[in-house]
C-alpha cells in the first residue's frame, strides 16, 4: 500500500487549496506496476481531498518516462507545458558595486512582501496559503529568504527567494524571481540576478539550478545574459477532475 512518506521520497509535492503539484525528484528507476500504484494512490487522494486538479511534473531524460507516458493516458492527464532547466556555477561569483538595494522581510513587513508577491508573480492566493507555501518548499526559516530589491531606496523593483535546495548541501534555487511588470527591461535584471546569485553563495550554494516556462523569453533572456547552460527540460501533465 503507498503512502505519502513513500511518495516523498522520489517526488517533491506542493500542494495548495485547490491543486497538487508532483514532481519527479530524482532518476529512480520504477517498474510499470509500482507507477500504476503511485498513479492510482495519487488521483484517489485527490479526489478524497475534493481537488479541481493533479499536477505531474517529470524530466524529459527519466528512465521512466515511456512508462510515465503510458500512465498518463491511463489516467486521463493531459499534457500542458514544458520547461526548461538551467545550470550556473557561483563559486567564483563576486561581490560587485550595484544600485540594487536587498532589504529582508522583516524590514519591510511581511503584509508588505506578500503583497509584492501577489503582484509580481500573479498567483492569487491567502496569506495562509501563501504561509504554507513557503513552509514546505523552504521549512521554518522562510522570513530569512524572502528579499525585495530596490533602487536607491525608491519603491521595489522585485521580489526574490534564494534558498537552498532541500536534501542538498550546495544546490541554490530562486523560489521565486520577480521584477515588477513596470521595472522590466529597463536594465535591472542582469544586477539583480547576478546579486541574488552572491546571495546563494554567501548562504552556501555552489551552484544555480534554475527552470523557466519554455515560451517565457524575458526569463530565458535573463539566464542567456547570466551566463546560464540548459541541463533539460521538464514536462507538465494535469488531470481535471
Amino acid at each position: 500500500m503507498m503512502t505519502i512518506e513513500q511518495l516523498e521520497k522520489y517526488f517533491k509535492i506542493r500542494r495548495n487549496a485547490s491543486s497538487v503539484m508532483i514532481k519527479e525528484n530524482n532518476a529512480e528507476i520504477f517498474t510499470e506496476e509500482q507507477l500504476e500504484e503511485m498513479m492510482q494512490y495519487c488521483v484517489a487522494e485527490a479526489e478524497k481531498d475534493g481537488l479541481e486538479k493533479l499536477h505531474f511534473e517529470i524530466s524529459s531524460k527519466s528512465p521512466n518516462y515511456d512508462v510515465y507516458k503510458k500512465c498518463f493516458e491511463t489516467y486521463s492527464f493531459e499534457y500542458i507545458t514544458e520547461n526548461m532547466i538551467v545550470f550556473k556555477d557561483i563559486y567564483e561569483v563576486e561581490a560587485v558595486e550595484s544600485e540594487i538595494d536587498f532589504k529582508l522581510i522583516e524590514e519591510v513587513g511581511e503584509d508588505t512582501f506578500y503583497s509584492l508577491w501577489n503582484e509580481m508573480t500573479e498567483e492569487q492566493v491567502t496569506y495562509d496559503q501563501f504561509v504554507n507555501m513557503m513552509l514546505q518548499e523552504i521549512g521554518g526559516q522562510w522570513k530569512e529568504h524572502c528579499l525585495t530589491a530596490s533602487i536607491d531606496e525608491e519603491e521595489p523593483i522585485g521580489i526574490v527567494i534564494p534558498h537552498i535546495e532541500r536534501g542538498t548541501l550546495e544546490e541554490g534555487k530562486l523560489m521565486y524571481f520577480a521584477v515588477a511588470p513596470n521595472m522590466r527591461n529597463k536594465g535591472y535584471e542582469a544586477a539583480f540576478f547576478t546579486g541574488a546569485m552572491f546571495v546563494l553563495k554567501e548562504i552556501g550554494a555552489s551552484y544555480y539550478i534554475g527552470e523557466t516556462n519554455v515560451q517565457n523569453e524575458w526569463m530565458k533572456d535573463v539566464f542567456e545574459k547570466n551566463g546560464c547552460q540548459q541541463l533539460s527540460s521538464t514536462e507538465r501533465y494535469v488531470r481535471i477532475f
